[in-house]
C-alpha cells in the first residue's frame, strides 16, 4: 500500500512539474472552460517503423531441438556440450590427465562408491586422477558415445555409463563425476 501511495505522489509531482509556471492547472473561469469547444490542431510527427529480418529473430530466439531439451539446453549449448563430451572421451581413452584436468569446472564434485569429495583445483585433480578414473570406470567410458550415452533431464546433462555418470554444464565442462563398483 505504501508503494502505491509513493507511486501516486511521484506521478502527481511529475505532472505538476511538467506544467510551466505560467500555466494554471485549472482555468481561471471554470464556466468558460466547460462551455468552450475543444480545438484539435494537428501536430506533425514522425513514425519510425523497424521491421526485423528473419535472421534477427533466429539470433534472438534460442531453439530447443536437441536431445537435451528436457534439461532446458539450447541448440548452441548442446553443441558445446557434445564437443566437450567427445573431447573428454578422447582424453580419457588416451589417459591424458592434463587434458581431462582442463575440462573440469572447479570445484569438481565427486562421488566414488558413496564417498563424496570436492576437488578444488587442477593440481589436486591430477593427483587424484587414478583414484577417480579406475580401470573399470575407464572401460565403461571407452565404449561410451555421445548418441548412446549422453542424456538430459530436469537436473542437467550427463553421460550415463554402466557404472557411473559424468555431469556437464552448458559450456561443455565437467561439473560432477560419480561411479560405483570397482
Amino acid at each position: 500500500m505504501k508503494r502505491i501511495n509513493v507511486l501516486l505522489i511521484l506521478i502527481f509531482t511529475f505532472v505538476i512539474s511538467s506544467c510551466s509556471s505560467r500555466q494554471a492547472i485549472l482555468p481561471s473561469n471554470p464556466t468558460t472552460f466547460l462551455n468552450s469547444k475543444p480545438t484539435l490542431t494537428p501536430t506533425p510527427s514522425i513514425i519510425l517503423v523497424i521491421t526485423p529480418t528473419a535472421t534477427d529473430y533466429q539470433a534472438a530466439i534460442p531453439t530447443f531441438t536437441n536431445q537435451y531439451t528436457s534439461a532446458g539446453v539450447t541448440d548452441i549449448q548442446a553443441k558445446a556440450i557434445d564437443k566437450g563430451a567427445q573431447a573428454f572421451l578422447d582424453a580419457v581413452k588416451s589417459d591424458d590427465k592434463m587434458s581431462v584436468s582442463g575440462m573440469i569446472d572447479y570445484p569438481l564434485s565427486t562421488d566414488i562408491n558413496g564417498v563424496e569429495k570436492q576437488v578444488m583445483i587442477k593440481d589436486e585433480f591430477i593427483t587424484k586422477y587414478d583414484y577417480i578414473f579406475t580401470d573399470s570406470f575407464k572401460a565403461g567410458l571407452a565404449h561410451a558415445t555421445i548418441i548412446n550415452n549422453m542424456k538430459g533431464n530436469w537436473s542437467g546433462v550427463f553421460m550415463l555409463i554402466h557404472n557411473g555418470q559424468v555431469w556437464f554444464n552448458t559450456d561443455g565442462k565437467i561439473s560432477s563425476i560419480s561411479w560405483w563398483g570397482n
